[in-house]
């Protein structure tokens, strides 16, 4: 499973780099040529690989983008005079459920920012994909297959 770093596993994070190393790898050689996708010393198989990176990498931008819009979201439920670095700090420590924080979340902090926090919480604690699935089926309808 691997541990996290910024709530997304870390084996994602090096995943998603040896994924984007091999993509740019394959940009500047002849359309011939097959560059091989090694993982753990291991070759993976073009087209095992290019699905897996693509699942990864959809994991990670999901992630970055849900920190993004929740910064936005706090900003504004809640105007204040911590910087965007600050929140985004306070934002990813509660979607990797840390707990560390720079005073921006208190008791007095409206109740609409406390929710937020505790959505992004969620989501940091299940994963982007399940919540997103349970979204879906909430907003679409529950279709039994």
């Amino acid at each position: 499973a691997g541990s996290t770093s910024g709530g997304i596993k870390t084996n994602r994070v090096i995943l998603g780099y040896e994924g984007l190393v091999w993509w740019f790898k394959r940009l500047f050689v002849r359309g011939s040529v097959i560059v091989p996708f090694k993982h753990e010393g291991r070759n993976i198989p073009t087209r095992i690989s290019e699905v897996e990176l693509s699942k990864n990498m959809l994991i990670i931008i999901l992630y970055v983008l849900t920190i993004f819009v929740a910064t936005i979201v706090a900003f504004h439920l809640a105007p204040t005079s911590f910087s965007v670095h600050q929140v985004v700090f306070e934002l990813v420590s509660a979607a990797s459920n840390v707990g560390l924080g720079l005073g921006y979340i208190t008791a007095a902090s409206p109740m609409s920012v406390k929710w937020l926090f505790i959505f992004v919480m969620w989501i940091g604690r299940l994963e982007i994909i399940p919540v997103f699935i349970l979204l879906m089926g909430i907003v679409r309808g529950f279709e039994a297959r």
